[in-house]
C-alpha cells in the first residue's frame, strides 16, 4: 500500500524513497513489481526517486533511461567468504561474483553446515 500511496501523492519537488519493493514474492514477480514502480516513478516530473533493491536486473533501468543512474555500495570478500564494506558509492551495477548471498549468510553467522550446504545447491 505504501507504493500506492507515493504513486498517487508525489509531485513536483518530492523526494521518494523505496527500499527492497518487491521483496517478499517470487523473484520474476518481485522483479517485475520493482521495475514497473521505478519506471512508474521515473515517468513523474520533478519527483527525485532513490530506489534500492536486491534484483539485479533493475539497474539496467539507467541503460533504457537517460535520467536513472545505477549506483552501488561498494564491499570486498574476505579471505573467510565474510563481507568487508568500503563504505564508497560507486556508478554502475554491483558485480560481485564471489556469492553475495552467501558472504551475507556468512557475515550473519549462519551455521557451517549450513553454509556448506548452500555452497553445494548454488553450484
Amino acid at each position: 500500500s505504501e507504493i500506492a500511496h507515493i504513486l498517487t501523492s508525489a509531485g513536483p519537488e518530492s523526494l521518494v524513497l523505496v527500499d527492497e519493493l518487491g521483496r517478499g514474492t517470487s523473484h520474476s514477480e518481485g522483479a517485475a513489481i520493482c521495475w514497473a514502480a521505478a519506471e512508474a516513478l521515473q515517468r513523474m516530473d520533478g519527483v527525485l526517486t532513490l530506489l534500492t533493491s536486491h534484483f539485479e536486473e533493475i539497474s539496467e533501468l539507467a541503460e533504457r533511461h537517460p535520467q536513472v543512474r545505477a549506483v552501488h555500495l561498494q564491499c570486498d570478500a574476505a579471505a573467510d567468504g565474510s563481507l568487508r564494506p568500503r563504505y564508497s558509492v560507486a556508478t554502475g551495477p554491483l558485480e560481485f561474483s564471489g556469492g553475495y548471498g552467501i558472504a551475507a549468510a556468512v557475515a550473519a553467522a549462519l551455521p557451517d553446515g549450513l553454509l556448506d550446504d548452500a555452497r553445494s545447491l548454488r553450484e
